[in-house]
């Protein structure tokens, strides 16, 4: 494995400030697969150029769309599980940034970020979050007996039709939001693969402890509550720090600069 040099990182930055440089000649085969190519040629520098901006907009906005919406869901349902869920995502977050440091693996050569890359924290986050959320949606969806898997825990008001469908949307998107951070420059495949696997092993192992262990446990005991409740807070308060500088890191590689971390 490559090594990220200790000295401060500098440099030029990614391509139209968000992808990486090299993600031009990266989208021309994926322009060309999906059928943007002329009939007579390959895309045009223009075609190109809309096509790697356009992911690389998208890219960068998914972890604020994401993160939006486990904040809405925590606000609008404060429960338990989904407290457990939100609490495990920063655990799960935590834990990849502690593999980084260890594991000090470079990023691909032209990344528009300086920090280690191994394992992707967008691979380990999204893994975690669409893996969690579609193992929960069939341990517990389908008011009517449509749940995939057996849970002793209340089923949510879903429709059984929309459980399989439901989990299979959430999957895709998970892998295909990974997969940008390939196509864009930001990794390398192992390291998403790597960040998708931990992820989603974590998901689910934290996920069982929850429907086994910790939701039964505040059930009867209001004590696990008030503990769940200030490590959420806790965790949320360490959150923010992170979205403060996601939002400076956007600045920065619109800016044409390297970013640190991502």
């Amino acid at each position: 494995a490559r090594h990220v040099p200790r000295a401060a990182p500098g440099g030029a930055g990614g391509f139209d400030g968000d992808a990486a440089p090299g993600a031009r000649e990266r989208l021309v085969a994926v322009s060309a697969d999906s059928g943007s190519a002329q009939p007579d040629g390959p895309p045009t520098v223009t075609q190109t150029s809309r096509l790697v901006s356009c992911l690389s907009y998208i890219n960068e906005s998914t972890k604020f769309l994401v993160s939006g919406a486990a904040l809405a869901t925590l606000l609008t349902k404060p429960e338990v599980a989904v407290v457990w869920c939100l609490i495990g995502s920063v655990v799960n977050s935590a834990c990849g940034k502690v593999l980084k440091k260890l594991l000090n693996e470079k990023r691909p050569d032209g990344a528009a970020k300086a920090d280690p890359g191994m394992p992707s924290s967008h691979a380990l986050s999204l893994s975690y979050l669409s893996v969690y959320a579609a193992s929960a949606l069939a341990s517990r969806g389908g008011v009517d007996g449509g749940a995939i898997f057996a849970s002793a825990l209340q089923p949510w008001p879903v429709s059984a039709t929309f459980v399989i469908p439901g989990c299979v949307s959430l999957i895709s998107l998970g892998v295909f939001f990974t997969w940008l951070r390939v196509k864009l420059g930001y990794h390398t495949k192992p390291q998403v693969v790597v960040g998708y696997v931990l992820g989603a092993a974590t998901a689910m192992v934290w996920l069982a402890i929850g429907e086994q262990v910790v939701v039964p446990a505040a059930t009867h005991d209001k004590n696990v509550v008030f503990v769940l409740y200030g490590a959420c807070f806790v965790t949320s308060a360490l959150f923010a720090k992170v979205a403060v500088k996601w939002v400076d890191e956007v600045k920065l590689l619109r800016g044409g600069g390297k970013a640190k971390s991502g």
